[in-house]
């Protein structure tokens, strides 16, 4: 699987990477201020498993979200 589209937001609070997955705006990265971006592809790569089931689920309930 290659890596999906992703956005990156940068965040104050968080402390930690995380990761988000909703029905409309896909994939989303939440990294604290000042993180190195170019870590994020080889934790994606890590976590893509996950990513792709997140996203799995994330498609079956949009189908529940459209007119």
């Amino acid at each position: 699987m290659a890596l999906p589209s992703y956005s990156v937001r940068q965040s104050p609070k968080a402390k930690n990477l995380r990761l988000k997955v909703t029905p409309r705006e896909g994939l989303y990265v939440i990294v604290p201020r000042g993180f190195d971006e170019g870590k994020i592809p080889a934790i994606l790569e890590r976590k893509k498993a996950w990513i792709a089931d997140a996203l799995a689920k994330a498609r079956a309930r949009r189908r529940f979200l459209e007119p």
